[in-house]
């Protein structure tokens, strides 16, 4: 854990911690980041054929795609690849009073369901609920405007990352590291991604609109934060 001094800043493990052998998005790398001491973690739901809300980033699975098939399919596409397919129920409970939540819808069409989940099984002041696709955010905001909601981007301008955001009615912004001073620009409170080496760690966690890092190697951001009010400017 970090030391009363450090900074207040979140750090938030990437897929969970994937360190000793853990696959990322598993209820394994969860514990992991819990164990380890970090604020939060963040994961990525997909729907399946059969309406089942499954952890998993890509929306392919062992050469299935997700939404294509059944839950059985896909966790047993998973073991063979030798990871445990973990559903939304089964980190709500895990988590539940432990550690906060960046839960990432991969796409539109599901969101009420992941709300009334979330609503009824977490901490509503533990979550929050992020998208890189407008309709998402908006469609969150308007079923549940209590739980903030985040708009990831990549890949744009500032001028286009203003009017994504404007357009969603997001409350905070989730740029990709690089684009970190244009996010900068436009909004407070970022979450940033992905940040892993050292120095970018340290460089993040000192700017001054920024509030959370999301990183690969929490460990070590839970390291280098231990030492940010002590290193100097």
């Amino acid at each position: 854990m970090r030391c009363p001094e450090a900074t207040t800043k979140l750090v938030v493990a990437h897929r969970g911690a994937v360190s000793a052998g853990a696959h990322e998005n598993t209820l394994a790398a969860f514990r992991r980041a819990i164990d380890i001491g970090c604020d939060m973690i963040e994961f990525d739901v997909r729907r399946t054929l059969d309406g089942f809300l499954v952890i998993h980033h890509d929306e392919g699975l062992g050469g299935l795609t997700v939404g294509e098939h059944s839950f059985r399919e896909l966790r047993n596409a998973a073991a063979r690849l030798g990871f445990e397919l973990a559903q939304l129920e089964d980190v709500l409970e895990l988590t539940r009073g432990r550690i906060e939540l960046d839960v990432e819808l991969k796409e539109a069409g599901y969101e009420s369901e992941v709300l009334v989940m979330l609503q009824e099984q977490a901490d509503p002041a533990a979550v929050r609920v992020t998208s890189f696709h407008c309709a998402v955010i908006k469609a969150i905001k308007l079923l549940a405007p209590d739980i903030p909601a985040g708009l990831l981007v990549e890949d744009l301008s500032a001028t286009q990352i203003a009017g994504f955001y404007a357009q969603s009615k997001a409350d905070f912004l989730a740029p990709r590291y690089d684009l970190l001073e244009a996010a900068a620009q436009i909004a407070d409170g970022l979450f940033v991604w992905t940040v892993d080496s050292d120095e970018e760690i340290l460089a993040t966690l000192r700017h001054p609109r920024v509030a959370a890092i999301i990183t690969n190697r929490p460990e070590a951001a839970l390291s280098v934060s231990t030492r940010t009010s002590r290193v100097p400017e």
